[in-house]
């Protein structure tokens, strides 16, 4: 039996028809030349026949009297998991964009493993694509982005060392299996040990509400309410975006900021700008979630490690330099307080905060709560270089995230071959006017660039 974290356990208790709460990969590939014809079908067959590592054969075991676990399913079987797609002609972007969007509202089984890969053929110019689908309970942006490198190289090969769902070496079997956590006293003290950090936070978090202490962080339900949070519908939208490496990093570097300084102060100028002209731009600067990895072991990567922090964003009235400095002053102080706590104690204090929205959304009072967060921004590295699936090189990678209760926007990037690549998801009953938002973030990039050289 493996066991399940608390977060883990939030993740599948969160989840409705309404908010699935799964991850995915979009990987577009081109067929290798003189191999174009028949190509995915081959590697269809291929993966059929390949074994099933862990947790890829685990379900939830839920029992009541018994902590929370992964136990191994009676029998897998890989066509319950793996599909062929083929899209309509002349196999447009848009028209992948429109499956994509279908298969990431449906939510998965909990009497199967938690996982879908669905191969999609018809792509113009002989390109394909993977969605890679599994829920987030399994693990965080880091571990399922290690899945979905797994069964890429740096070079060539006649077919994939491996699939998404395999481990070399035994990896899966042999570092998944970890103990339950024990009986009598050593599981009530492994319970309250994070209680006086969970206070200490909590006392820290009210503090800054009554105005004392640092107010660089922005704490807890203290982000100002937007049309972007509210009741989420069962329906998704996805926008994908691709930007330069090189560019964001020489705009970091120039001006003392991160990557991630940069890429919050964009989506900061886009969300500005959208919600000025549909209506709901607050005064106060909004405030982003974003996902910190606490991941020390490189070897397990099943399970979430991650924890939350409540970065706030600049004024609707900044300039874009203006802008990306404030976001780095306080993203940096979010940090600081984010590290500044052991580990169960921030995990047992954002799962109150997180179960907090969710009771309120589940008794339908979340409208009257103020909202934790106005948008969640993510950000998962990937490889640097060039790779292939076998011997079909992989054009571009792009995050299809999640969305989070009361928000109707997600927005995760992911880094390969010198591209950030981004996924925008969103319910589009909330967010209308999702390609506005879209062309909006490119402006902002184009703008923070312009100023920056």
């Amino acid at each position: 039996m493996t066991a399940m974290s608390v977060i883990d356990l939030a993740f599948l208790l969160a989840e409705t028809d309404d908010s699935p709460k799964h991850v995915a990969g979009l990987q577009i590939f081109r067929k290798p030349p003189g191999k174009e014809a028949g190509f995915l079908d081959r590697l269809y067959q291929y993966w059929l026949a390949s074994p099933i590592d862990r947790p890829f054969n685990q379900i939830p075991d839920l029992h009541l009297g018994d902590f929370p676990g992964w136990r191994d399913a009676p029998g897998v079987t890989l066509s319950d998991h793996l599909h062929l797609h083929g899209l309509p002609k002349p196999g447009s972007r848009a028209g992948l964009m429109t499956l994509v969007a279908q298969l990431h509202a449906c939510r998965l089984s909990l009497a199967q493993p938690l996982w879908e890969c669905h191969l999609i053929d018809g792509l113009s110019q002989d390109r394909f694509a993977v969605l890679f689908k599994i829920h987030h309970a399994y693990g965080d942006g880091h571990s399922i982005g290690h899945w979905l490198a797994r069964p890429l190289s740096p070079r060539r090969r006649p077919w994939p060392i491996q699939a998404y769902w395999q481990s070399l070496n035994g990896e899966g079997r042999r570092r998944a299996e970890l103990p339950r956590p024990g009986g009598g006293l050593d599981r009530t003290l492994e319970q309250i040990s994070p209680i006086p950090g969970i206070l200490e936070m909590g006392l820290r978090q009210g503090l800054k509400w009554l105005g004392v202490g640092s107010n660089g962080v922005a704490p807890p339900f203290s982000a100002p309410r937007t049309p972007l949070n509210t009741r989420l519908g069962p329906d998704r939208e996805i926008a994908l975006l691709r930007f330069p490496m090189k560019t964001l990093i020489r705009i970091g570097k120039q001006n003392g900021c991160t990557v991630n300084d940069v890429v919050l102060a964009i989506c900061d100028q886009a969300l500005t700008r959208y919600l000025a002209k549909f209506g709901g731009l607050p005064s106060q600067p909004l405030v982003a979630q974003v996902p910190v990895s606490l991941r020390e072991d490189s070897q397990n990567w099943q399970g979430n490690r991650v924890t939350l922090a409540l970065v706030r964003l600049a004024g609707p009235d900044a300039d874009p330099l203006q802008r990306l400095r404030a976001i780095h002053d306080s993203s940096e102080d979010a940090k600081r307080e984010v590290h500044g706590i052991s580990q169960p104690s921030m995990n047992g204090y954002i799962s109150l905060l997180a179960g907090s929205v969710l009771a309120a959304e589940a008794l339908g009072f979340g409208a009257a709560v103020p909202p934790l967060g106005n948008v969640l921004i993510s950000n998962v590295r990937g490889p640097e270089n060039i790779h292939y699936l076998g011997d079909a090189r992989l054009l571009e990678a792009y995050p299809v995230s999640t969305l989070m209760p009361s928000l109707a926007l997600n927005i995760t990037v992911h880094s390969y071959a010198g591209s950030l690549f981004a996924g925008l998801v969103c319910d589009p009953c909330v967010v209308r006017k999702l390609p506005v938002l879209a062309r909006f973030t490119r402006q902002a990039y184009r703008e923070l660039r312009a100023v920056a050289a």
